[in-house]
């Protein structure tokens, strides 16, 4: 039976990770790279044929593609706010502030220039994740 020291290195690790910029944008980018692998794949191969019997022409990745590109702008913009001094995990849980993924909240957090057209942008990934 395991008890909370076992965690201790762990969580130590949270702490200190989640205040390096570096790590939130390493994320993003893997992230990024996770969908646009899938969008390749699924644009060069016939993934998913219109069999109407199978029902799998109903279906295409576009969801998880809009998801992972939403959760890597979420994490870019997170570890700006930590560039910026937000602390992120010093307490070894993420802080209050960071728990959301409403990216037009972060994104005016941050300080980011907002425009009509970067709004519409980022309600549609604030939906897809």
């Amino acid at each position: 039976m395991s008890d909370e020291s076992d965690y201790e290195p762990l969580i130590e690790e949270f702490k200190k990770s989640g205040q390096m910029p570096l790590l939130w944008q390493w994320t993003a980018r893997e992230f990024v790279c996770s969908a646009n692998i899938l969008r390749r794949a699924a644009q060069n191969a016939d993934l998913f044929p219109d069999n109407k019997q199978s029902g799998a022409h109903l279906w295409k990745p576009k969801s998880a593609i809009w998801l992972l590109y939403g959760l890597a702008l979420e994490n870019l913009v997170k570890g700006l706010l930590v560039a910026q001094g937000i602390d992120a995990t010093s307490t070894g849980e993420l802080n209050k502030s960071l728990k959301t993924h409403d990216l037009v909240q972060l994104w005016k957090r941050a300080g980011l220039p907002v425009s009509d057209a970067a709004d519409e942008i980022l309600k549609n990934l604030h939906w897809s994740v």
